[in-house]
């Protein structure tokens, strides 16, 4: 029987075929980069191959992550796309949503409304267990005897609702809030109600958008400074422990181009950058006594050994992500001896956002030790053993709780 002679690939199909090859070309021979400097996050990895991924499909969509985060010039094409989308009226680039006088606010969608996205959904679910089983089980059984409290930091769009584009499908803040607080109720776990906290003037009246926008960071999905002041003086004087005062702070302004990780997702063009403010205490307020000098605090790790010099880390200004000015970073356990002889110490449990409030805690805890659970379950099981503290603060903020696939880290099994 006589072979057909192949049909050859018609001439018009051949420059796609080449950028075809050019692309795979490129995403093989591209460095292994694990992280993203421009979008302050880790890289996609390549997905496990196995027969239930295949089956459910989750491998492919792993691939298609994985090709998309290491895609050729991907910053350049999303500068391009929101570019296009900034000039074409959208409120969004599928990853950020653009709102009012420069605002980005974090692309949390109907995910949360919805149970389209079966996997997030389950790790929402699952997170509220932990978070749960933390707060009710492992931290009274390692610390019977410690104060124990929770903040829950709402998300940006919770506290500046007029500059979030109209029609955003943001999740519910408050009903998620209300989900992971309902179960503590009825114990002697202090909740502070974080949101009502961030939407109040000093004077415990409704505050305006001017003093509201400056407690988060337009580009950033963290709190300012001055977000984060305003809870710790609310969470202290919840306690009893007054003292907190604005008059006792300065503001100093480190960076005038600040680019936060929102910023990173969105690649706004031209975009010069935000100022980046702190709140260090006078010079008055050090000599009285009234407030630790935070730039002469060490930060040291359990066994003593120095983290750093300072609360605050001025080498990670004009980085790619001077929010690490605060403490530097978040390394599993970090111990501060703030020389206020108060008697009391306090076991912080926390995420990134904790690193702001921190400078505004001296004056109140003479040890402080943080701890971090996304550095594994040994970290709290040794934290827990070893600070003995008289209070601990679980300090969150939602959409971490909503998204850390390492929350089960709390509970050392």
């Amino acid at each position: 029987m006589e072979r057909k002679a192949p049909t050859p690939i018609p001439a018009a199909m051949l420059p796609a075929l080449l950028a075809l090859f050019v692309l795979v070309w490129m995403l093989v021979r591209a460095p292994a980069h694990d992280y993203s400097d421009s979008e302050k996050r880790p890289l996609a990895a390549f997905p496990r191959i196995t027969a239930t991924g295949l089956l459910d499909g989750s491998v492919m969509a792993g691939i298609d992550t994985w090709m998309q985060d290491r895609f050729p010039f991907r910053s350049l094409l999303v500068g391009l796309n929101t570019a296009w989308r900034l000039a074409s009226g959208e409120h969004d680039n599928g990853r950020v949503y653009f709102g009012d006088q420069d605002h980005l606010f974090l692309y949390e969608n109907e995910f949360l409304r919805s149970p389209a996205d079966d996997r997030r959904l389950r790790l929402a679910q699952a997170n509220l267990t932990e978070f749960e089983r933390f707060c009710l089980e492992t931290l009274p059984a390692a610390l019977p005897d410690a104060r124990r409290s929770v903040i829950i930091v709402p998300p940006a769009a919770a506290v500046l609702p007029e500059l979030v584009p109209a029609g955003a499908p943001l999740l519910d803040s408050r009903a998620w809030t209300e989900r992971f607080t309902a179960p503590l109720e009825g114990s002697d776990i202090h909740i502070l109600p974080a949101l009502a906290v961030l939407t109040a003037a000093p004077d415990g009246g409704p505050a305006d958008l001017v003093t509201r926008s400056r407690r988060y960071f337009a580009s950033d999905h963290h709190w300012t400074s001055h977000g984060a002041f305003v809870t710790a003086r609310a969470w202290l004087g919840s306690l009893g422990l007054d003292g907190l005062e604005l008059a006792n702070f300065a503001e100093i302004d480190i960076s005038t181009k600040f680019r936060g990780s929102l910023e990173a997702r969105a690649q706004r063009p031209g975009w010069p950058g935000e100022t980046l403010t702190l709140l260090n205490p006078t010079a008055a307020a050090i000599a009285a006594g009234l407030e630790p000098d935070p730039d002469r605090l060490e930060l040291r790790d359990p066994d003593g050994a120095l983290l750093g010099s300072g609360l605050y880390d001025y080498g990670q200004l004009g980085g790619s992500d001077e929010y690490l000015v605060y403490l530097g970073g978040n390394p599993p356990v970090t111990v501060i001896d703030t020389g206020s002889p108060t008697g009391r110490s306090l076991l912080l449990v926390k995420d990134s956002f904790a690193n702001a409030i921190v400078p505004f805690l001296l004056s109140s805890f003479e040890r402080i030790t943080l701890v971090d659970a996304r550095h594994g379950s040994a970290a709290v099981r040794d934290a827990l053993e070893q600070s003995r503290p008289s209070d601990v603060l679980v300090l969150y903020s939602l959409s971490q709780l909503l998204t850390d696939e390492t929350l089960h880290q709390l509970n050392p099994r």
